[in-house]
């Protein structure tokens, strides 16, 4: 069982929500009401011995250093929530805070302070948790364990490293603090041992403590009147006694009293003879009273015996009480659950019926139904058969759609490409006017051209006097400087590409050579160049094309092919 939820942000804490502010109740009084439980189930555990020795191994006081444990830790400001990195541990943290709250600088003789500085110089408790344990079975041997927690609960150092939440910050503290004296009366002998006190357990069996009552019968209910009224009887008995016995001792002293008045007369108005006689009585009656006041001092031990009885029978008597009301209280509750449960298995026999019925009626009407299916089965196979008819018709009507379709998506296409065209077309007849004008200004360009050419003309028939003689000479250079012979080769005398030496056939025609007279083939004779002799340009070879190049590149003056 959980009695620590952590509510606090990482760098902060946040305010709390309603759900966060009803866990810390919640766990509050769960760890309130639990510890409270251990340490009635400590004393009455302790009590069963005459002696009132407790065992240091017992489970009971093991659970009860555990909840005095978490006691200390419910609401603890450690250093890890308040620092995103933190250095110490929430142990180092509650020993810190132990030592600020009980160490007194100015008060060395307090023995809370001295239990402190006696456990911090032990050197082989290695850990502040083992510190902290054994501090508490320190206290709990010098039965000062109340003094501590009084004096810890009161130290502002407490509001200061405690939330608001917390349970020693609570008005739960006082009573849990008030039913720490009772230890007081128990002995108890410890071993400050550092392995022991390290692995001491953090979880306790709440079994233990939490005990779930039963149903009693006739009985035990019996059983248990008939104790109370035995406790009742011994009880009125033991006061019968201590009235008794207070009647005595009352009339002892007025015997006393009356003594004392005697011996006064007897001394103040009696002559020698009558003193000696009164001294003799005096003397026995001093003696009777002597044993009269021994037994008086019988009947007073007696008496406090009587009354120490008195008080457990009467917290016996009391317990009883509580545990019949509880078994009352158990019994009137198990009486309505068993009525709820009665109505409800009532609810559950209705609705069962019902369930039955609406299942009968289901099972007959289905009964019907299958009559009349069955009855109807010519019926169904009629049917079927106009199914099956309209089932065929069906197909064809879907077989004569999809061809309706692939027409309709045919016409959708060539409409769709009509549409295209149609928006080309208006497209270019918006264009139409741009165009009549850069027509126009390309007119008016062209007659300023025209103009140009004409001049030009003129200037070139000046110069064609000059230019007939240049050109005969650049043709008569240029014969002069081709390699080839200029032999006109005969078709019969070739069957093959003089080029790529691929035979002619009927797709394969012969072309010749305009400059060398060779022939070639259509791919090896696709160059054309304008010659001197000629004034369109002609078909020639790869290699006299070549030449021709290289021989207009050398004389830039010449013919351009």
């Amino acid at each position: 069982m959980s009695f620590f939820i952590s509510t606090n942000a990482l760098f902060g804490t946040a305010e709390p929500s309603r759900i966060e502010r009803i866990n810390r109740e919640n766990e509050r009084g769960n760890l309130a009401t639990i510890t409270r439980l251990v340490i009635k189930g400590l004393l009455e555990h302790s009590m069963k011995s005459l002696n009132r020795l407790v065992n240091a191994d017992g489970t009971e006081l093991c659970d009860f250093f555990i909840m005095l444990e978490k006691v200390l830790f419910h609401g603890l400001k450690t250093s890890d929530k308040k620092a995103l990195i933190s250095l110490t541990s929430p142990d180092a943290d509650l020993w810190a805070t132990l030592g600020r709250a009980l160490v007194d600088p100015r008060n060395s003789e307090n023995s809370i302070s001295q239990a402190y500085r006696c456990v911090e110089q032990l050197e082989y408790l290695k850990t502040s948790i083992s510190r902290v344990r054994a501090l508490l079975r320190l206290s709990m041997m010098q039965k000062r364990l109340h003094d501590l927690f009084t004096d810890y609960t009161s130290s502002p150092v407490v509001r200061e490293q405690y939330e608001d939440w917390a349970l020693l910050r609570s008005p739960d503290a006082e009573p849990l603090v008030g039913q720490l004296i009772g230890l007081s009366v128990l002995t108890c002998t410890f071993t400050l041992d550092f392995g022991l006190l390290k692995d001491q357990p953090v979880t306790i069996d709440l079994s233990r403590y939490i005990k779930i009552p039963t149903q009693i019968t006739g009985a035990e209910e019996m059983n248990i009147s008939e104790d109370l009224n035995e406790q009742q009887q011994e009880m009125k008995t033991l006061l019968d006694q201590n009235h008794y016995l207070e009647e005595r001792n009352r009339l002892l002293q007025d015997k006393v009293g009356e003594l004392k008045k005697r011996i006064y007369e007897e001394e103040n108005g009696s002559p020698l003879d009558a003193a000696a006689v009164s001294f003799q009585r005096l003397s026995q009656e001093t003696a009777r009273r002597q044993s009269e006041a021994d037994s008086g001092k019988l009947w007073m031990a007696e008496k406090e015996r009587l009354l120490g009885t008195i008080i457990e029978k009467e917290d016996a008597m009391r317990l009883a009480e509580q545990q019949k009301a509880d078994l009352a209280k158990m019994n009137k509750e198990l009486y309505e659950k068993l009525r709820e449960a009665e109505d409800a298995e009532k609810k559950l026999e209705n609705d069962f019926i019902l369930l039955r019925t609406q299942h009968a009626q289901e099972k007959q009407s289905m009964m019907q139904a299958m009559e009349t299916q069955h009855s109807s089965q010519e019926h169904d196979q009629k049917l079927l058969g106009e199914m099956h008819a309209i089932g065929d018709k069906y197909t064809n009507t879907l077989s004569h759609l999809e061809e309706k379709q692939k027409e309709l998506r045919a016409v959708k296409e060539e409409l769709r490409k009509t549409e295209q065209e149609r928006h080309r077309l208006e497209q270019e007849l918006k264009e139409l006017p741009f165009l009549t004008k850069e027509i126009e200004t390309l007119k008016e360009q062209l007659g300023a051209v025209e103009e140009k050419a004409n001049s030009y003309e003129t200037a070139l028939m000046d110069l064609g006097c000059d230019l007939s003689s240049t050109k005969l000479k650049i043709l008569e250079l240029r014969e002069e400087m081709l390699p080839m012979g200029g032999d006109w080769q005969k078709d019969a005398e070739v069957a093959g590409c003089t080029g790529c030496n691929v035979r002619f056939s009927l797709t394969r025609r012969k072309h010749h050579c305009r400059a060398c007279g060779r022939i070639f083939c259509q791919a090896c004779s696709s160059t054309r160049v304008r010659l001197l002799s000629s004034t369109n340009p002609v078909r020639v070879c790869h290699g006299c094309f070549h030449n021709l190049q290289t021989l207009h590149t050398q004389n830039p003056d010449g013919n351009t092919p």
